[in-house]
């Protein structure tokens, strides 16, 4: 897992964008910790991390991942696949405000 901690010094509207920079794994999953459903992409997951944020406090969210294994024949050749070819998976995870 990782975090994203935000914290405001004033009332905004506020959105955490994720943007590949390279090729992710297939079957890498991400989810917000002890929340479901699971994404395949942080793209997805980022619909969900926007929000208000009041003066002087701060959100910490805990984005938990997963590479799924062994589902069936044809993920195992790609897991093996991915796993020769994506050496680290690199993305920028950007906070975007404005003020209320």
């Amino acid at each position: 897992q990782f975090s994203i901690t935000i914290t405001a010094s004033q009332k905004l509207n506020y959105e955490i964008k994720f943007e590949s920079l390279n090729t992710k794994p297939q079957n890498l999953c991400f989810k917000l910790k002890s929340k479901s459903p699971k994404y395949s992409s942080l793209e997805e997951l980022e619909k969900y991390l926007k929000g208000v944020i009041t003066k002087d406090e701060t959100k910490k969210f805990f984005i938990e991942w997963s590479w799924e294994y062994e589902i069936n024949d044809n993920a195992n050749i790609q897991d093996t696949l991915d796993g020769i070819n994506i050496k680290e998976y690199i993305f920028d995870i950007n906070v975007i405000s404005n003020e209320i």
